[in-house]
């Protein structure tokens, strides 16, 4: 067992698990809605951003729970960790693109948002951590 897998393994169910709430909320609520994501007026949704940044946050979303599988699946594989980093910071990119254009949009976050803001920021980023942690105890 490399050091730190299992903490990288930990990260990695987080990972798959949290946005789990994201897509289901898109499905329960229809896609025109995209409660969970970000609320928004009609005024708003008239512009098209946040409807967007929504589309785009699911698509963040499933991207990182197939990203927590893979990294449960290589946990102790130190030689895979490079790819781990590589697509952990593809989902924290097409997040933060998701949140900017919600932003310019006009979209408010809700409190029930903060779930997203969280399986979308910061675990990647512990994500890494751990990656980087299983890489270097090769």
């Amino acid at each position: 067992m490399a050091k730190g897998s299992a903490f990288f393994k930990n990260v990695a169910m987080l990972m798959a698990i949290f946005p789990i709430y994201n897509v289901i909320s898109v499905f329960i609520t229809g896609v025109g809605s995209m409660a969970g994501f970000v609320s928004y007026s009609d005024v708003v949704s008239s512009t098209g951003l946040v409807h967007t940044a929504a589309i785009i946050a699911l698509v963040s979303a499933v991207l990182s729970i197939f990203v927590g599988v893979i990294g449960m699946k290589n946990a102790d594989d130190p030689a895979k960790m490079g790819s781990c980093i590589v697509l952990a910071v593809v989902v924290m990119l097409i997040y933060a693109v998701s949140q900017i254009i919600a932003y310019l949009g006009g979209g408010v976050h809700d409190s029930l948002d903060y779930i997203g803001m969280i399986s979308g920021f910061a675990i990647p980023a512990f994500f890494i951590v751990g990656a980087v942690q299983v890489k270097a105890g090769e």
